[in-house]
């Protein structure tokens, strides 16, 4: 079900039925940069009562059951006998969350629009009947941001009904859409699940979550909502590489590709010669125009992950979420060495860090540590290369056929990417969801055990004072109860 305020619509708001009209054509008074988007947001939500706090690692130590930040209501949630409980610093608030996934690692750089790095506007409400709020004021100031700032004209704004399930709990949610695009997706988390039956919560959390990247996206109608979100790292790098940009050709792309969804599409390459023809140049034609642009695309976001994780303290590695990291890692020097490019990837993270300093100024602090990463990183890869080949001449020799099953066994096994084999196999057929499949094998929730749960549901909450000012190393507190000799629950902390 969806709600409008424009009469004469009859289709809901997303693919198929709509397509991206914004694309060359944006809804927006203004347009906005990336940075100054953030700016925009974040002056409307504290003029409306929001506290705003620094965003959280991106290595979510505090749920053992994660890896990584997946979203910004994660930030405040922690796991307990009863299940996942919200703490939140401050009641309304807004943070620019950047998140992790690995689920779309063959869509990004393709789609226009999937990440594997992307900052998740959180706007969090813990209602109880007097503190917080809860729906009509959620949905009140979203149609109000995207009329209001944004200039968005109210008939323009759909929202989709739908419920949405979590772990241990469930309520209804509101996307909203202005052509064709989903901007945000509001949750309103009501219910908790218990021996499976629903319990309504004595505290609703209002969990509103809206892409930056596509705000800003939508502000100008680029054909990708990267040329937005990397845009001076692009503008170097195109202009370092060579790489030769049609924007008329790429936005009338574009609008059609929107719909390319490996996990959808059974293949990707027929979609794509649908495409070509639809766009009337030959297959070959359109896959030398974009693959660089797709590639590039690729690149500026899994170095932009990668400059976000090892700053917050995790590498790449062959365990755990560090494999994640070396998937994207390896599968960027893949795409160097296939197009030949002269491109030192550090440098883009340099040039990533100086373009989000406004935001996160800390990225700029652990340069040194990425670059020696990278360096180590590389020569390994480069030993692997040398592997590769000889391994490749084995299979060739027992004149075996090279399946799925082997590429990820090859992968897990040697560090080997199928692009590498490709290099010697050229007709090699690389599956285009490859390195979701071999990530996936690698991303089984982490097991833990809760040892002790200690009741203290009868004392009022703990003031969280480390995000009002995180350098303070001193503070008085009152203790509000001892327990068995060995815990002190006090009124505020800033540990």
């Amino acid at each position: 079900m969806f709600w409008t305020l424009d009469e004469e619509r009859k289709t809901c708001p997303d693919q198929p039925c709509q397509f991206y009209d914004f694309l060359g054509n944006p809804p927006t008074k203004k347009s906005f940069e990336y940075i100054e988007t953030w700016e925009v947001i974040k002056k409307f939500f504290k003029a409306n009562g929001h506290a705003i706090i620094r965003r959280y690692p991106v290595v979510c130590r505090w749920r053992p059951d994660l890896f990584f930040t997946i979203a910004s209501i994660v930030d405040f949630q922690r796991v307990g006998k009863m299940g996942i409980i919200f703490q939140f610093p401050r009641n309304p608030l807004l943070v620019p969350q950047f998140c992790l996934r690995f689920n779309d690692i063959p869509n990004v750089g393709i789609t226009g629009k999937h990440y594997t790095c992307f900052c998740m506007i959180g706007q969090h409400s813990l209602f109880d009947g007097k503190q917080g709020y809860w729906k009509d004021r959620c949905i009140e100031l979203d149609f109000k941001l995207l009329t209001g700032p944004f200039g968005i004209k109210p008939e323009e704004v759909v929202f989709v009904e739908d419920l949405w399930i979590g772990p241990g709990a469930l309520g209804p949610s509101l996307e909203y859409y202005v052509r064709g695009l989903e901007l945000g997706n509001a949750v309103f988390t009501e219910y908790k699940i218990e021996n499976s039956s629903m319990k309504e919560m004595r505290e609703k959390v209002v969990d509103m979550g809206a892409g930056l990247e596509r705000f800003a996206w939508i502000t100008q109608g680029t054909p990708t909502s990267y040329d937005v979100t990397f845009e001076p790292v692009l503008r170097k790098l195109r202009k370092e590489i060579g790489i030769e940009y049609d924007v008329e050709f790429f936005l009338r792309y574009s609008k059609l590709a929107g719909s390319l969804d490996i996990q959808e599409v059974r293949s990707i390459k027929k979609m794509k010669e649908k495409v070509a023809r639809m766009l009337k140049v030959k297959p070959e034609v359109l896959e030398e125009k974009i693959k660089p642009l797709e590639a590039l695309y690729a690149i500026c976001d899994h170095t932009l992950t990668l400059t976000f994780a090892i700053s917050d303290g995790i590498f790449p590695s062959n365990v755990g979420g560090g494999y994640n990291l070396r998937v994207i890692l390896r599968r960027a020097f893949s795409f160097i060495d296939e197009l030949k490019w002269n491109l030192d990837l550090f440098e883009v993270c340099e040039l990533h860090a100086k373009h989000l300093k406004p935001m996160c100024p800390e990225l700029s602090e652990n340069l040194d540590i990425i670059q020696k990463i990278f360096e180590l990183e590389r020569r390994k890869f480069n030993e692997t290369k040398l592997r590769a080949k000889r391994i490749v001449e084995t299979l060739i020799q027992k004149d075996e056929k090279i399946e799925e099953e082997t590429l990820i066994k090859l992968y897990d096994s040697d560090g080997i990417t199928p692009e590498l084999i490709k290099q010697h196999l050229p007709d090699l057929k690389i599956p285009p969801d490859f390195y979701s499949k071999v990530a996936e094998r690698h991303m089984s929730e982490k097991k833990f055990v809760i040892k002790e749960e200690i009741d203290v549901s009868s004392l009022p909450p703990t003031q969280l004072l480390f995000y009002e000012d995180p350098n303070k190393l001193e503070f008085q507190a009152k203790v509000l109860k001892m327990i068995d000799d060995k815990y002190v629950v006090l009124d505020k902390t800033y540990f």
